[in-house]
């Protein structure tokens, strides 16, 4: 499928510039959207086989116009909130366009849903995804059977120096969604200008510019990994003895 603005291909964005990202134009500034399913190719190339969204912007508006909108979520999280301002000044043959919108919205803490405060899953009907890489560690031992590393003793908590007894056979298991989010913050500003000016019934000059900014911030997971403990070590203690 082809997106399109004003009939105008999208602008790549991201790292690879390979897609488009239509959060970038404020909403505010949008007339409307067409859509074509399919069989808009013979209109805008082979590109959209498979249909073309097009994403009408507004071009003349005089007087202004302000819109304000706030939500939350079940059990009071994520809040959402999104402010925009539309400006326009027409005259003979020509006019000015410049909006500005900003959108917010808190993050969704992974604790805050039923489905997603933990990785075991089977009190709903699902399994038990926790992990061996966890803390307190889990003491591994290679497998040559499945060729992998598989759990032999669970590290005892809230201790610095452990005895081989206190060593337990089994593993420790680790929520990792624990201290995660399902969604990130975000805060979002988006500009949009547009300027013509009918020079002759038959000629017409026109510019436009956006700009937009993005904020995110995310709680992953904590990250895993499977350290060697020596001998040398002066807090190594070995579970069999």
């Amino acid at each position: 499928t082809l997106t399109l603005v004003n009939g105008r291909r999208q602008a790549g964005s991201g790292g690879r510039g390979n897609f488009a990202d239509l959060s970038s134009v404020p909403l505010a500034a949008v007339a409307r959207i067409e859509v074509l399913k399919d069989g808009a190719s013979a209109i805008y190339g082979s590109d959209a086989v498979g249909g073309v969204v097009n994403v009408i912007l507004r071009e003349d508006l005089s007087g202004a116009k302000t819109r304000l909108r706030s939500g939350i979520g079940a059990g009071g999280s994520p809040s959402s909130y999104q402010a925009s301002q539309l400006l326009g000044v027409t005259w003979s043959g020509g006019g000015i366009l410049a909006t500005y919108e900003f959108d917010y919205r808190s993050s969704l803490a992974s604790a805050d849903r039923i489905a997603t405060r933990s990785a075991d899953l089977r009190p709903l009907g699902g399994s038990d995804a926790r992990l061996y890489y966890s803390a307190p560690a889990t003491v591994l031992r290679y497998d040559a059977t499945v060729r992998n590393y598989v759990p032999a003793y669970a590290v005892p908590a809230y201790t610095d120096r452990p005895r081989p007894q206190d060593f337990v056979r089994g593993s420790n298991l680790e929520n990792q969604y624990e201290l995660s989010d399902t969604l990130p913050l975000q805060e979002r500003h988006a500009t949009f200008v547009r300027i013509h000016h009918e020079i002759t019934p038959d000629i017409e000059m026109f510019g436009e510019a956006r700009w937009s900014r993005r904020r995110f911030e995310y709680a992953s997971s904590p990250a895993q990994s499977l350290l060697v403990v020596t001998g040398t070590n002066p807090y190594f203690a070995s579970p069999d003895g």
